[in-house]
């Protein structure tokens, strides 16, 4: 029981510390090498537990994508206008990639092609999709908007705040998930119908939570660790 509460352990600081190297080398500037100084484990553990580089990005993109779905599955309960449901779950999705090394390092390795492992916009996308029609059939999206392009529009977004984190490691907390919320305002003011109040907030921790006028700004996100 000991050895196998440690293995679980060794598990999740190697997949932690995959994502952080996935994320900042992408998957061929990550090697066992890199993972076991990191993590600080030998080699031979980080292959016990993953003979192939392929089998450890395709976890590291699993654990990224099913934050998520998880995600997604609280806007899917969430009552209220569908564009208004739309733009909490863009946001709370920005909060994950903000926090989690694990969301971005499945943008990027979806973004590399030909990598093991499911896509990360395709564990979110389908569903934001659908709230924009919804929305367009409800009037809710000026006349003539389509939604296929303006949920195309919301992945780019979401993989330039991955690019932005990675490249702003010393940014404060919070402050990539505001250029998000500043960017889909301005996409909105074109593409939703009036009365239009601006994006609802997402919380710290990437939950979804009720409506709130443009202007109540959303906490910070904690600091992602890294290196």
């Amino acid at each position: 029981m000991v050895k196998q509460t440690r293995a679980v352990r060794t598990r999740q600081q190697l997949l932690s510390a995959a994502a952080v190297e996935f994320d900042l080398h992408g998957y061929e500037g990550t090697s066992f090498s890199r993972l076991s100084r990191r993590a600080g484990i030998s080699v031979g553990a980080v292959t016990f537990h993953f003979e192939a580089k392929a089998d450890l990005a395709a976890a590291v993109a699993q654990r990224g994508t099913a934050l998520a779905r998880n995600v997604v599955g609280d806007a899917e309960r969430r009552d209220g206008r569908a564009v208004d449901t739309a733009s909490v779950l863009l946001l709370a999705l920005g909060a994950l990639v903000e926090r989690e090394a694990a969301v971005r390092a499945a943008i990027r390795l979806s973004q590399e092609g030909g990598r093991a492992g499911p896509s990360w916009c395709g564990a979110w996308l389908p569903s934001f999709h659908a709230l924009l029609e919804q929305a367009a059939a409800r009037g809710e999206l000026v006349p003539g908007v389509e939604p296929r392009p303006v949920a195309g529009l919301a992945c780019h977004l979401l993989s330039g705040t991955a690019w932005r984190v990675r490249r702003r490691p010393t940014a404060l907390p919070g402050r990539a998930l505001e250029e998000l919320r500043e960017l889909w305002r301005l996409v909105c003011r074109g593409v939703v119908a009036e009365p239009y109040a601006g994006p609802p907030a997402a919380g710290p921790d990437g939950e979804l939570r009720a409506t709130l006028p443009y202007a109540v700004r959303s906490p910070s996100v904690p600091p992602q660790g890294g290196p």
